[in-house]
């Protein structure tokens, strides 16, 4: 995952579980990158309890920024 500044996710909490995970797996440094999320599933319950509106334009995200440094 070096190299990119943000990742989206455009799904429900399954997607943004895996992708979390993915991005935590595959990176190399501490740097992390941000991630922007786009509430697209039935519940919603992180973007909910983040209040991350399901009503974005298409050139709007909420971004998040992961901490920095995680023990490995």
């Amino acid at each position: 995952m070096n190299g990119f500044d943000v990742i989206l996710s455009a799904g429900g909490d399954g997607t943004l579980n895996q992708v979390v995970n993915g991005v935590l797996k595959a990176t190399l440094t501490n740097k992390l990158p941000g991630l922007g999320i786009i509430p697209l599933g039935s519940g919603n319950d992180f973007a909910n309890m983040m209040c991350v509106s399901g009503n974005l334009s298409p050139v709007s995200y909420t971004h998040l920024t992961l901490p920095t440094n995680r023990e490995v």
